[in-house]
């Protein structure tokens, strides 16, 4: 072409092609951005909607109260109790906050700075750095200037009585569950429902209720009412841990029940448990170990013997039985008695223990009916009590006994039980032969005092004839009064029962090691309980009858000197009935003022300080157990330490009822015993040193 410059064409044309290069590449990136924002904005805009709206949210849980626990009288023995728990929000601390927040938790909690620094620096929208907070440690922390951190109001449980009846209670985790005894077997009932309510970070980053999004009130658990007194629950607990120190023993077991009803009044274990504390006891002390534990029942098991023998007729109490002077040679294995005996009635048999006259019983019962009765007393299965951890026990068949075995069998080896079992044979016996099923939870019931759950007494069956009862209580009660029980017995009280002494069998061997125990009721003549002691490996003795009874006289003495037996028939109506529309005030005494505050405005009941407003009650009007209505309001004392007030007026007590007195003496710190029935009369000093009063009622006796 004219005009042109040699390759000026080429040169335009590879312009042109450079310019549709970065056109087209323009709007390729055009198109990638477009995509881009397509795929964030539609297809995943969802997702990233929630991660925005998780930086500035968060769904905080409302802890339910649970229920409270009642025992028989309507005293409070599980509540609740306001701690803390401490979250925090690693987005929006501040690096320059973390360390100062992580010495200052290091410093009140005891643990390693680092780990509070590595939680509170990881990537996480909320993250827990303490729960359970007490209301000191709050105080400690001082973390009101921290927008990052989330606190949190939780209720825990309170444990009014310690270890008194600890294993039974049970226990919950951090999370407020019930993870034992009757705070597990009755979760679903006593938890209640957590509610819930949505936050939202304000321009300062402070969490603040959300207005547009629906708030969930916790619905709180359903009270509970037990079979359990804890006026006799303390008096076992104190004489079981008397008796296994006295005796040298690694521990004991007591369960008291009412023989009409099956219900449970009290249950011991030595050594005891605190469920206020339960990652300080050893695992084994928290188990409720008269339904979790077996042991081979030795003389106590006695009892079906003699009640077969009688039931199908092969022994009467006359018929004269050798007892060898002690010792018999029995298809090669020898047969010994505690003492030797010569040829003795039936009667004096059973009332001297003789494993001879009980062997030589048990092959003319026979087989079957030894078997059967054996189970119709309960032996070999599950009682059905209303808590978890039961186990059967072992009774073989028949078909699985050796040639020995009924013999050994009539005298309590070859078979092994449990003392909730033992005891609730014997309680049979004084039920005129019912054996019942045992419980120790009455009702539950809500806070406008509706029954929503009852245990009702429930007749297993009926195991022997009334005939049979009425000769085997005399017999029972002789063994007390003349045979080998006689440390059991106690003046002016009947005493019916059987005493045993079992060696225990490790890795299949027996071992110089015993199972003491006494099993048995009162009085005798009209049964109000039944109950079972057992001293495990006593060290200072070995038979039932020189370190279980002892102890099972002892609270028998104590509950007749207390009048507890006169006023166990009145306590029988439901404490619920007296709830509707109202509420038991709990015993305050020795807690901070803080927590007796939050316990009171958690309940809506009313207060006044009659004192200044620090440190711990030491008295308050009404007394504990009281039922109040919402008009009511308790006056509560103060003083600086939760011990005793330098004076006490004994003048206040008079024309108290003699539980107020006792509750009133033991927020001063003062021991106390009772003398009577009805109100109070006099209360005087009777042991200077210990400080230990004798509280008189209107209806006192003599001293004894």
């Amino acid at each position: 072409m004219e005009g042109l410059e040699p390759g000026s064409f080429e040169k335009r044309q590879s312009g042109i092609n450079r310019t549709y290069v970065v056109t087209a590449a323009f709007f390729i990136f055009f198109l990638v951005i477009i995509g881009r924002m397509f795929y964030i904005q539609v297809i995943q805009g969802g997702k990233y909607q929630e991660v925005a709206r998780q930086q500035y949210e968060e769904r905080l849980i409302l802890k339910a109260n649970r229920g409270i626990v009642y025992d028989r009288r309507g005293i409070p023995l599980v509540t609740n109790q306001i701690q803390y728990s401490y979250g925090i929000d690693p987005y929006m601390t501040k690096p320059e906050e973390a360390p100062v927040i992580a010495r200052r938790f290091s410093k009140v909690f005891g643990k390693s700075y680092s780990g509070y620094l590595s939680k509170i620096r990881t990537k996480k929208n909320f993250l827990w750095l303490e729960r359970g907070v007490s209301l000191e440690q709050k105080k400690q922390l001082s973390l009101d200037n921290y927008n990052s951190i989330v606190e949190l109001k939780e209720p825990t449980r309170l444990y009014r009585y310690n270890e008194k009846a600890g294993q039974v209670l049970g226990f919950t985790n951090i999370d407020n569950k019930g993870i034992s005894g009757i705070e597990m077997a009755y979760d679903s009932w006593i938890r209640g429902k957590d509610g819930y309510t949505i936050m939202q970070r304000d321009g300062r980053g402070q969490l603040i209720p959300a207005a547009d999004y629906a708030r969930q009130d916790p619905l709180n658990g359903k009270n509970v009412s037990t079979t359990l007194d804890i006026v006799i629950q303390s008096i076992v607990d104190e004489e079981l841990a008397k008796g296994v120190k006295d005796a040298g023993g690694n521990a004991g077991i007591a369960v008291f029940m009412i023989p009409q009803t099956g219900e449970i009044v009290a249950m011991s274990n030595y050594p005891g448990f605190d469920p206020n504390n339960p990652g300080d006891v050893k695992v084994e002390n928290t188990r409720i170990r008269a339904i979790t534990d077996v042991f081979e029942p030795g003389s106590t098991f006695k009892l079906v013997t003699a009640a077969a023998a009688y039931e199908y007729g092969v022994r009467k109490s006359s018929d004269k039985v050798n007892g060898e002077r002690g010792k018999w040679l029995y298809k090669g294995e020898k047969v010994i008695d505690h003492e030797p005996l010569g040829t003795v009635t039936f009667e004096q048999g059973i009332v001297q223990s003789s494993n001879v006259v009980m062997a030589k019983t048990g092959l003319l019962i026979g087989e079957e009916n030894f078997y059967k009765t054996a189970r119709n007393f309960g032996f070999g299965m599950e009682t059905g009590i209303d808590i978890a951890g039961e186990i059967p026990g072992t009774l073989r068949q028949p078909m699985n006994w050796s040639g020995i075995s009924l013999a050994w069998l009539s005298f309590g080896y070859e078979v092994l039980v449990t003392p909730i079992q033992v005891m609730n044979a014997y309680a049979a016996v004084a039920n005129r032969g019912q054996l019942m099923r045992p419980y120790v939870v009455k009702t539950i019931y809500d806070d406008a005092g509706k029954i929503v759950f009852e245990n009702k007494p429930t007749v297993i069956r009926q195991v022997i004839t009334t005939a049979t009862v009425d000769t085997l209580i005399p017999i029972l009660t002789k063994v007390v009064n003349q045979g080998t029980a006689k440390a059991a017995k106690i003046p002016n009280l009947q005493i019916a029962g059987k005493t045993g002494t079992a060696q225990k069998a490790i890795s299949g061997k027996y071992e110089k090691n015993y199972m003491a125990s006494f099993v048995g009721f009162f009085p005798a003549e009209s049964p109000q309980l039944a109950g079972v002691v057992i001293i495990d490996s006593p060290a200072k003795g070995f038979y039932g009858g020189a370190v279980s009874a002892p102890v099972f006289g002892r609270i028998a003495q104590r509950l007749m000197s207390n009048s507890i037996l006169d006023r166990q028939a009145d306590e029988q109506t439901s404490t619920t009935d007296s709830l509707y529309g109202q509420k038991l005030l709990p015993d305050l005494n020795h807690l901070s003022v803080e927590a007796a505050r939050a316990w009171l405005e958690d309940e809506g009941i009313d207060y006044e300080f009659l004192s200044d407003e620090t440190g711990y009650i030491v008295d308050m009007s009404p007394a504990p157990g009281t039922v109040v209505t919402d008009d009511t309001e308790v006056k509560l004392s103060t003083a600086k330490t939760a011990g005793k007030k330098e004076k006490l007026d004994l003048s206040e007590l008079k024309g108290m009822s003699l539980r107020q007195a006792v509750n009133m003496l033991q927020s001063y710190g003062y021991e106390s015993r009772i003398i009577g029935t009805g109100t109070v009369t006099k209360v005087e000093l009777t042991h200077s040193e210990k400080k230990i009063y004798t509280i008189y009622g209107r209806q006192a006796g003599a001293k004894p």
